[in-house]
């Protein structure tokens, strides 16, 4: 059986849970780059000149385009996880080509599989588009660059004169409006990954985060004024009114009536 997962905000990453005996037959290769998971059982890949045992708790990493085999010990058993990411979106959002990286496998300790079941528990349920990129941005630059070691490029000249600080005043002053992280890139003039990276270093919280909490803040001062929950969520930039009960209680662990 084969459980395909999709998120609204995510719609560069398709998630394939593979349950025994459902899995590729052939030889095959895939357009986006992919992430495999062994969930249950093991199995031998067949990539190129490389033969490589994979067995639970390993993760497989495999460039777009790479023809690959798949031959589990107990077909009856084995069960994998695929997570495929457009290879458009990974150029756009780490500066670099990710047809030039090699096939590699690499163990997951208790550490590292924290990171994947969170984010992984997660995926179907984020509701907000900027947290949604965020956090895979995060996930993702968390396999390439500290699970398979690849160097992160250098990054080009600075194509925008906006600093962090000016993004922040960005968001200061546009809190209210949809503020994707392609909108902030645009403006620095750096890779989604590099804002993201710097922005959490200079101000301790994602873009994300430094903007709900922006939101939460000035929804505060409305509602003491007493305006309803309803009215604030719309005047604060919240997609709804539950999104906004949900927030607020997250960051001030209150809701908003009491």
């Amino acid at each position: 059986m084969t459980e395909i997962l999709r998120n609204p905000h995510l719609p560069f990453i398709e998630l394939k849970k593979n349950h025994a005996p459902a899995y590729p037959v052939r030889r095959h290769s895939h357009e986006e780059l992919s992430f495999g998971f062994v969930e249950a059982g093991s199995s031998t890949i067949f990539c190129k000149a490389l033969e490589l045992e994979m067995a639970v708790n390993q993760v497989m990493l495999l460039p777009p385009g790479a023809v690959h085999l798949c031959q589990p010990s107990e077909k009856g058993r084995f069960s994998s996880l695929m997570l495929h990411v457009d290879p458009g979106w990974v150029a756009r959002a780490f500066g670099f080509d990710p047809e030039t990286l090699s096939v590699q496998a690499t163990g997951l300790g208790k550490k590292e599989l924290h990171a994947k079941e969170r984010y992984f528990s997660s995926f179907v349920d984020f509701d907000n588009p900027l947290e949604a990129e965020s956090d895979t941005l995060d996930f993702i630059g968390w396999m390439l660059f500290g699970l398979f070691n690849i160097t992160l490029p250098e990054s080009p000249p600075d194509k925008g004169s906006h600093t962090m600080s000016q993004i922040k005043t960005f968001m200061d002053e546009n809190y209210t409006e949809p503020i994707q992280l392609d909108d902030l890139a645009a403006l620095a003039g750096k890779s989604k990954f590099s804002l993201l990276r710097q922005f959490s270093s200079a101000f301790k919280l994602t873009p994300h985060a430094y903007l709900t909490n922006q939101r939460i803040n000035h929804a505060k001062k409305r509602l003491l004024e007493g305006e309803s929950a309803a009215q604030t969520a719309v005047a604060c930039g919240f997609f709804d009114q539950s999104h906004f009960i949900k927030s607020f209680k997250q960051y001030v662990g209150l809701s908003p009536s009491d």
